[in-house]
């Protein structure tokens, strides 16, 4: 769940990269990036949308909310997916 996520980082998770979806049960994906910037969790961490909202509108707001990345689940396959966030892991040095 996006709480127990957000425990793990507030006790001191320093993943590499975060894949999170837009809509989620509880929170959403906005208000979930709104909670790691007000907290400074996971502040090296690639952030990448992972979701199904292919709209531009969307895809602006999230990298507003600085999401490094944005995925469109339906059009890409598993091996593209993990292909996509290594590629912008190697980027990020």
């Amino acid at each position: 769940s996006t709480e127990d996520a957000l425990e793990r980082l507030r006790q001191g998770l320093e993943p590499a990269a975060i894949l999170l979806d837009l809509v989620m049960p509880a929170m959403d994906g906005f208000e979930f990036l709104d909670v790691l910037r007000s907290e400074k969790l996971a502040e090296h961490a690639a952030v990448i949308a992972l979701t199904n909202r292919s709209g531009q509108d969307d895809a602006e707001e999230a990298k507003r909310r600085g999401v490094s990345g944005y995925i469109i689940k339906a059009n890409s396959t598993p091996s593209e997916v993990v292909a996509k966030v290594a590629a912008r892991l190697n980027a990020r040095g």
